[in-house]
């Protein structure tokens, strides 16, 4: 019921523009195209074999097709339209850019080739790609920058951006607006008579913008204060009103003017290769055939507290009971975790490594009564390293299971969070769980200078 309200107030606010016959003053014609798998090569990154479920590529629709357009009405009192087309495509995203060492930014080359398939120059001011950027089966996630990016290509006078697909989407999420003006800025900033904010669309904080609702009773908190008066020349910098508006639309748009180009296209070859067989092995959680270098553990644990060690105990709800120990088994020291009531406790270190490597954090894994208790959780008992989360399912009572999570770190030195936990993420959870072998290793990929030493 919820879903059908809001689809009726995105509607009406179009239709309620169109109704009062309120022209606009400019059209933009956008294309989305949805890469609904990954299918990744990358020199620097571990692979990526994955599919977008159906629900994530609904939310994805109906944020590009119903609410952004309803957004950008609403904000310019209908002076400003967005007409946006989807294209989900079954060509897997093969590649992200070489060049960034820190993030799963899109590869314009790649982009280019299938927008090129689907319009001409001219058909469209904007295009936009929306991809996977994490491993469903093993949880790897490459490292990125933030979940968009978004700027104006000057050879052809295309908009371009680019969106890391998001799991639970918020369908009045501000992410598609926001890229997609990227591209007004590339286009229309250096025009005559268009005065840009300082810090341009990112300079809301400094301008005195505030995230907050939009509507009342609205639980999304955004930025549409700020866009409103970005896109109707409403900004105050000083003794001036900035931003775009009429001075910058009387230029036209930017299908107009790659009309006027002649990009003579052709297809870019994609710098595209293999890995070595093992390395899919490695994905999936076979580590039998894996290059890797010496466990990074090398301590030797001895039964009792938790605080003997250097692993140390967190827990969402300090009165739940919770506790962890080490002890025994078989000769083999284990970390317990026990959640007697509903909680979320892990066990974490926080361990330096070396820039642009892959690791492989893994541990063997047996749960007693694991049950998740918070309706919508998904983790059970997982493994984490920064970002990424593994997602073999522990619920339940299982026997020792091996779980590897692969993960790659950024350009620069850092210290890694990595922790072993019954619950988290919003998924309050009981039961207990033992983790034993537990390990950090180098991976041996992409080369052997990078590798295990």
């Amino acid at each position: 019921m919820k879903t059908l309200v809001l689809l009726i107030t995105a509607l009406g606010v179009l239709t309620s523009a169109i109704a009062q016959n309120i022209a606009p003053e400019i059209e933009f014609k956008v294309l989305l195209v949805i890469k609904r798998e990954s299918d990744t090569y990358s020199p620097l990154f571990l692979p990526l074999k994955a599919r977008m479920t159906d629900v994530e590529i609904a939310n994805a629709r109906r944020c590009f097709e119903v609410e952004t357009p309803a957004m950008v009405s609403e904000i310019t009192g209908g002076k400003v339209r967005l007409i946006p087309t989807v294209y989900v495509s079954e060509k897997p995203l093969r590649i992200f850019e070489p060049k960034r060492l820190d993030s799963a930014e899109y590869y314009p080359p790649e982009l280019l080739n299938e927008f090129y398939t689907l319009a001409k120059p001219g058909d469209y001011d904007s295009v936009g790609c929306y991809f996977l950027h994490y491993d469903t089966a093993s949880g790897y996630k490459i490292p990125r920058a933030g979940y968009g990016v978004g700027g104006c290509d000057g050879s052809r006078a295309l908009g371009m951006f680019a969106i890391n697909c998001t799991p639970k989407l918020n369908l009045r999420d501000e992410i598609f607006l926001h890229e997609w003006m990227h591209g007004l800025d590339g286009f229309y900033g250096n025009k005559s008579g268009v005065k840009l904010p300082k810090g341009f669309l990112h300079g809301a904080s400094s301008h005195g913008y505030r995230e907050k609702p939009w509507h009342v009773g609205d639980t999304f908190r955004g930025w549409m204060e700020w866009y409103r008066d970005y896109l109707t020349t409403q900004v105050r910098e000083g003794d001036q009103l900035v931003g775009l508006g009429s001075a910058a639309w009387k230029h036209g748009t930017m299908r107009q003017a790659g009309l006027k180009l002649a990009p003579n296209y052709k297809e870019s070859p994609l710098p595209t290769g293999t890995y070595p067989e093992w390395i899919y092995e490695l994905m999936k959680g076979d580590l039998s055939h894996a290059v890797l270098g010496p466990p990074l553990f090398a301590e030797r644990l001895e039964p009792g507290e938790l605080s003997r060690t250097p692993w140390r105990l967190k827990v969402w709800n300090p009165n739940g009971g919770a506790k962890a120990q080490v002890t025994i088994e078989d000769g083999t020291a284990v970390l317990v975790i026990n959640n007697p009531s509903p909680n979320s406790t892990s066990i974490e270190r926080t361990l330096s490594l070396e820039p642009s490597m892959n690791y492989v954090f893994s541990a063997d894994v047996r749960t007693e009564g694991v049950r998740i208790t918070e309706a919508g959780g998904r983790y059970a008992v997982n493994l984490y390293a920064g970002d990424s989360t593994s997602t073999k399912d522990m619920a339940g009572t299982k026997t020792w299971t091996t779980i590897v999570l692969p993960f790659t770190t950024g350009p620069k030195p850092e210290s890694r969070s990595l922790k072993m936990a019954v619950g988290g993420f919003g998924s309050v959870t009981a039961g207990r769980a033992l983790f034993r072998n537990v390990q950090v290793r180098k991976i041996g990929y992409p080369t052997a200078a990078k590798g295990p030493k």
